[in-house]
């Protein structure tokens, strides 16, 4: 009789946090800190912007495409007024490779086909092929990457990192603990909070909470979407119940931590 082995299904989800293509001047990209849980794509049309990271500088060239892993501490400015294309998504479970503050593509004519089309939705305000374009130009730039240029962050329980790696990019969904103990392929909810607990230090309920603020913070630090807009993509429905939350958490109001 031959043993069924059960074998750890990997999945990827990839999901676009905003696509823009966004006139830069000196005053206007100049940040002390860019840190965030989310990964950037950027392309500047001309030479004179760039970022510090470890305290080296390195321009951003217009003949590459440059992919920025999460919780990559950096620094950002530019000399010149610049068009800069620029893509924040999240893809789990990936990660860049240990120690590699960021990815650098050559640009190939198939990148640039898909540059000229972000471009030309763009100028025709068309937002969904906007954004459909940038998924198209950061899942075509990371197939491209060299081999082991990304890797899988899997860790701890894989069933509760599984489970972690899809509420990323399930903010507007309000989950139970019975659902999530489903996805996650516990028959007992008491087995899996007390799984959960163990992996995470939290329960499911306040790992969510801390997540989907943790997410709004990021993007009013990162970001101009106005706070009624992050409302809607953090997946809180009433701006005041966010702002209140928002406050209990951080200290200060939403305005105030955008200052």
């Amino acid at each position: 009789m031959t043993k069924k082995v059960k074998t750890k299904k990997s999945s990827f989800q990839f999901h676009l946090i905003g696509a823009n293509l966004t006139r830069i001047t000196p005053k206007q990209w100049c940040y002390k800190d860019l840190t965030a849980r989310f990964w950037r794509l950027y392309h500047h049309d001309i030479s004179g912007g760039g970022i510090t990271v470890n305290k080296e500088f390195y321009q951003l060239l217009p003949e590459y495409i440059y992919i920025i892993p999460p919780n990559t501490h950096f620094s950002a400015k530019t000399t010149a007024v610049i068009n800069q294309l620029n893509v924040h998504f999240l893809i789990n479970p990936l990660t860049a490779e240990t120690g590699n503050p960021f990815l650098r593509l050559k640009i190939t004519p198939e990148i640039n086909a898909l540059i000229d089309s972000f471009k030309k939705f763009n100028q025709l305000q068309d937002t969904e092929m906007l954004r459909l374009t940038g998924i198209a130009l950061t899942t075509y730039c990371l197939a491209q990457l060299p081999p082991g240029s990304l890797q899988k962050n899997f860790s701890g329980n894989f069933q509760i990192t599984q489970l972690c790696s899809s509420l990323e990019n399930l903010y507007q969904e309000e989950i139970d603990v019975k659902r999530m103990a489903k996805i996650a392929g516990f028959g007992s909810k008491s087995t899996f909070q007390r799984n959960f607990k163990r992996e995470t230090g939290t329960t499911p309920y306040h790992y969510q909470l801390r997540k989907r603020y943790a997410y709004a913070a990021e993007l009013l630090k990162n970001t101009n979407y106005t706070i009624g807009e992050i409302c809607d993509i953090a997946g809180v429905s009433n701006q005041f119940v966010f702002s209140r939350r928002f406050k209990s958490i951080y200290g200060i109001s939403p305005s105030k931590y955008r200052k």
